[in-house]
């Protein structure tokens, strides 16, 4: 329906320029990546804050290599990946939209993954699913994994 195009032309539907979810350094990564430049952020949004226990400001989308080989439908490499960050964001502090304030537990923390191994390593508050089964949901933390391997040898056709 939208012939290629990456982003909804005006002449084939709407496209909302604005998220009101997430913050502008988080909004600036998925906006380059997927939309075109085209989406950003409300003013409420640039409010948000996520300050570690430590102090160090944890806010924006950035990525972690994770080595591994040969894997198919599951990485215990990804996972203690995972488990190690969730432990790292656990104890910040999280500063909505609107101002309110709360120390980020398991429960604020949202993983989208492609296999299902993840949700029995992790603590059962934490989210862990599809991004089909969090569509349209949020949470002050979003870890995605991206899991994948390469073969040792190329496949031969």
């Amino acid at each position: 329906m939208i012939d290629g195009h990456r982003v909804v032309p005006p002449d084939r539907g709407v496209f909302i320029p604005v998220s009101r979810r997430m913050h502008p350094r988080v909004c600036g990564f998925i906006s380059t990546a997927v939309y075109e430049g085209r989406l950003g952020s409300d003013d409420a949004s640039s409010g948000q804050t996520l300050v570690s226990r430590t102090g160090a400001d944890l806010v924006g989308a950035g990525m972690r290599a994770v080595a591994h080989i040969g894997r198919s439908q599951v990485s215990a490499e990804e996972i203690q990946a995972i488990a190690a960050r969730i432990a790292e964001v656990k104890g910040a502090t999280y500063r909505d939209r609107d101002g309110r304030e709360r120390i980020v537990t398991n429960a604020d923390i949202l993983v989208v993954a492609p296999y299902n191994a993840l949700r029995i390593a992790l603590p059962n508050e934490v989210r862990v699913g599809t991004v089909d089964r969090f569509q349209g949901q949020q949470a002050p933390i979003c870890l995605v994994s991206m899991t994948t391997s390469r073969r040792r040898q190329p496949m031969l056709r």
